[in-house]
């Protein structure tokens, strides 16, 4: 019979695991954006600072920070476009760990409801390309020992010739006898 690969459609497919991973992502992407914005204005304070002389005016913080904010915000805005960029790869990336775990956790299932798994073949791409070779040798180790425990058809014994007395016996048998007369009656 023709087995069809059915390809995965959908790469959000283990919200436990892949969000996990979305959220941390997430997590370090705000991170390094404020560190970086707050380090640009650190350094842009620093330099409004070393050029104030007696002469010039002194400028509050919230001003420097309000003028920094808009010469900055271009890096601003495409820190933010950019980001659902950056979660679709990997969520993409993600789903080339996960997949595979799905392929086997189903494997997995399978054997216990006691149907037979013969092999195991990830998508090309896919990760835990060692854990599939191990997963096929415990298949394989593990459909021997079903076999080795089925038991086995009985054989028919192999056929030999008779005796000559055991010919006689069954020629004995199956030739009809002449019918035994009945004793008449005095």
């Amino acid at each position: 019979m023709f087995r069809f690969k059915t390809r995965r459609k959908r790469t959000y497919i283990n919200s436990r695991v892949q969000g996990r991973f979305l959220f941390r992502v997430a997590a370090y992407w705000l991170t390094y954006h404020a560190v970086l914005w707050h380090g640009l204005f650190v350094y842009r304070y620093a330099q409004v600072r070393m050029t104030t002389t007696e002469a010039t005016p002194f400028t509050p913080v919230s001003s420097v920070y309000w003028q920094f904010c808009t010469d900055y915000a271009p890096l601003l805005m495409c820190s933010v476009l950019i980001m659902p960029l950056f979660m679709l790869d990997f969520v993409r990336l993600t789903h080339r760990i996960v997949g595979p775990l799905v392929r086997s956790s189903n494997a997995l299932q399978s054997l216990m409801e006691g149907k037979r798994v013969q092999h195991i073949e990830f998508r090309k791409g896919d990760l835990l390309t060692e854990f599939q070779t191990r997963l096929n040798d415990f298949l394989a180790f593990y459909d021997e020992q079903q076999h080795a425990r089925s038991p086995q058809p009985a054989r028919r014994a192999s056929i030999q010739p008779m005796s000559e007395t055991q010919a006689e016996v069954l020629e004995a048998v199956l030739t009809p006898t002449a019918m035994v007369a009945e004793p008449a009656s005095v």
